[in-house]
């Protein structure tokens, strides 16, 4: 879970920082300056469940950047047109027509 303590911004940015390394960032008016001191690799041995659950959230949201990706490339590629017969015929279908099912 991120920390509450540190801003949003820069949030952003630590994760892929070397010890030593400062970076600043704004929000509305207001800098936020950090600067890595130290960084600890866990573990996987010491809590094998934390461990697992941290490889299957990272799994899933490389998986979503992926199908996000994609359709961002298709949708760019091949703008999607809606046909409105076919919209108003589809919910016609399945009981979305307005009228009441009185």
């Amino acid at each position: 879970m991120p920390n509450k303590d540190i801003p949003a911004e820069l949030m952003a940015y630590l994760p892929q920082m070397q010890a030593g390394q400062s970076v600043m960032a704004e929000d509305n008016g207001n800098f936020f300056v950090a600067t890595v001191t130290k960084v600890s690799t866990p573990n996987p041995a010491a809590d094998p469940i934390a461990f697992q659950r941290v490889k299957d959230t990272i799994a899933q949201s490389e998986g979503d950047d992926l199908v996000a990706s994609y359709v961002d490339a298709l949708a760019k590629q091949h703008p999607p047109k809606i046909i409105e017969r076919a919209v108003a015929s589809t919910l016609s279908s399945l009981g979305f027509d307005g009228k009441s099912a009185q």
